[in-house]
C-alpha cells in the first residue's frame, strides 16, 4: 500500500487550486451558510444538490478529517478499531462513506471494502485518493443523485459501516432494513445517527434540510430509536464513553 496525502492530489482531483481550498476550509462555517442560503432546504431535490454539488459539504469533510490524512490513522479506542481487532476479516460496505476513513481502517486490516456515496465532488476525491494508495481490496459504487439507494446487487457483507447516514434519508427505518438485507447473519454494523445526540444536549440546525429536520422530529426519543434498531434484528456489542451503542451484530 502506498500512503497518499489528500493535500498531494486534491488540486488534480477537484480542479481547484489548493490556496482556494485552504481559504474555504478556513471559512468553513461561512461557506456552509452560503450553501444553505443558495437553495430551498425544504425540497428533496435541492437537498440532494447540496450533498452532491455543494462544495460546502466537501469543505466540511476536509476540515473534519484533516488535509494531511493518509489513511493510516487507526483511531485507537474507536468502534472501528474494536471491530477489526476482535472479529475475522471479510467483506465490508462503507455506505455514505464521506472521505472513506472508516472503511480504510477495515482495508488496512485486510478486509475487502466497498465504498459507496452520492456521485459528486466529495466521492470523486475519495476515489482518487484511495485509488492512488494502490489498495487491491477496494471498489466503489456510486449512488445516483436522484436516488437514495445504491445498486448493491445481491452481494452480502460481513460488516456495514452506517455512520451518520440514516437521518439524511426519507425513511430511516426502511434504509436500515435495506442494509440489513445485505448483512450476513452474525455480521457487524457500525451504526451512529444524530438522533443519539439529542438526548445528550445536541441541537438541530435552525435551517436543517428537509429530511434531517423531519427525522429529528420523528426519532427524537433515543430509547425508542434503540428499540427500533434492536427489533430489526441487531444486538449491541460495543458502546462508546457515553454508553451509546455503536457496534451491533445481526442476530436474526
Amino acid at each position: 500500500m502506498k500512503p497518499i496525502k489528500i493535500r498531494e492530489i486534491i488540486e488534480e482531483a477537484l480542479g481547484i487550486p489548493l490556496p482556494i481550498i485552504m481559504d474555504c476550509i478556513g471559512h468553513n462555517e461561512d461557506i456552509m451558510r452560503h450553501e444553505w442560503n443558495s437553495l430551498n432546504p425544504q425540497t428533496p431535490k435541492d437537498v440532494r444538490r447540496f450533498y452532491s454539488e455543494g462544495h460546502g459539504m466537501l469543505w466540511n469533510f476536509l476540515a473534519a478529517s484533516g488535509l494531511d490524512a493518509d489513511g493510516t490513522d487507526m483511531m485507537p479506542g474507536s468502534v472501528f478499531n474494536f471491530a477489526v481487532s476482535n472479529y475475522p476479516k471479510g467483506r465490508c460496505l462503507d455506505i455514505g462513506c464521506g472521505l472513506g476513513r472508516y472503511g480504510i481502517i477495515f482495508s488496512n486490516f485486510g478486509w475487502n471494502v466497498t465504498f459507496s456515496d452520492i456521485e459528486g465532488h466529495a466521492f470523486n476525491l475519495v476515489k482518487k485518493w484511495i485509488s492512488l494508495q494502490e489498495r487491491e481490496n477496494v471498489r466503489f459504487i456510486d449512488i445516483p443523485v436522484e436516488d437514495d439507494y445504491a445498486d448493491l446487487g445481491d452481494e452480502k457483507y460481513d460488516a456495514i459501516i452506517n455512520m451518520d447516514l440514516l437521518e439524511h434519508v426519507p425513511e430511516p427505518v426502511e434504509m436500515l432494513r435495506f442494509l440489513l438485507d445485505r448483512l450476513v447473519l452474525g455480521g457487524l454494523m457500525c451504526l451512529e445517527v444524530f438522533f443519539d445526540n439529542l438526548s445528550l444536549g445536541g441541537t438541530v440546525m435552525p435551517k436543517a434540510p428537509y429530511y434531517l429536520k423531519r427525522n429529528y422530529e420523528r426519532y427524537n426519543d433515543r430509547e425508542a430509536w434503540y428499540g427500533i434498531v434492536e427489533e430489526s434484528g441487531l444486538e449491541p456489542v460495543w458502546w462508546d464513553e457515553n454508553k451509546i451503542p455503536k457496534l451491533y451484530m445481526k442476530v436474526s
